[in-house]
C-alpha cells in the first residue's frame, strides 16, 4: 500500500500484513502481546491476528490523534470462534473491567453486538441481539455521526441511538 493512496482523514489503518504497523499518515503502530499471525479472510497467510480470548491483545500507545471529538467510524473484520464476551476494540485503560472508555466495540456471551460511547455526561450503550456467527469472517462497523451512534454487521444496520455530549478525553491506549 502506498501512502499516496491512503485517505489523509484516516487516523489508523491496520492491514496486518505481517505486522501491526499503522499505514495511515500517523504511524499509530501496535504492540503485540500474545496474538499470533494467521490467515486472513482471503486466505493470505500472516495477514490477520488470532487472539486466545483470554489475554492476547494488540496495544496502540496513547496519541492525541486518537481522541475523537467529532464524527468517527471503525471498521473491523472478526472471526469469532466462541460465543462469549469479547472486546474487539476499546480506547481506555484496560480491555475489560470497569473503566470509562470513550468508545468500545464488543460481542457478548448472550450473542449481543455492542457499541459503547462514553460522553462527559453519560454512558451510551448500543446493543443489538441479532447475534454473530461462529467460525465465519464478519465485518463490524461502528459510527458516530453527529448526535447518533450506529452499529452495522456486514453492512446491515443493527441499531442506532441518539447520544448527547462530548466524548470523554481518555489518555489511554487503544486496545485491539
Amino acid at each position: 500500500v502506498y501512502l499516496e493512496n491512503i485517505d489523509p482523514t484516516l487516523v489508523a489503518y491496520y492491514p496486518f500484513n505481517g505486522n501491526t504497523n499503522d499505514e495511515s499518515f500517523y504511524s499509530n503502530n501496535g504492540i503485540v502481546d500474545g496474538a499470533q499471525l494467521t490467515t486472513d479472510r482471503f486466505g493470505i497467510p500472516n495477514s490477520a491476528y488470532e487472539f486466545d480470548g483470554i489475554d492476547d491483545i494488540i496495544r496502540v500507545v496513547d496519541n492525541p490523534n486518537l481522541y475523537f471529538e467529532d464524527d468517527f467510524s471503525f471498521n473491523v473484520w472478526v472471526y469469532p470462534m466462541a460465543i462469549k464476551s469479547q472486546t474487539i476494540l476499546v480506547k481506555g485503560p484496560a480491555v475489560s473491567g470497569p473503566n470509562e472508555a470513550p468508545f468500545a466495540v464488543s460481542v457478548s456471551a448472550v450473542e449481543e453486538n455492542v457499541f459503547k460511547i462514553t460522553t462527559q455526561t453519560d454512558e451510551n450503550h448500543l446493543f443489538s441481539d441479532v447475534g454473530y456467527e461462529l467460525n465465519k469472517w464478519q465485518m463490524f462497523t461502528a459510527i458516530r455521526d453527529g448526535e447518533m451512534m450506529r452499529l452495522y454487521l456486514n453492512g446491515v444496520l443493527l441499531n442506532e441511538l441518539e447520544i448527547l455530549g462530548e466524548l470523554i478525553d481518555e489518555e489511554a491506549p487503544l486496545h485491539i
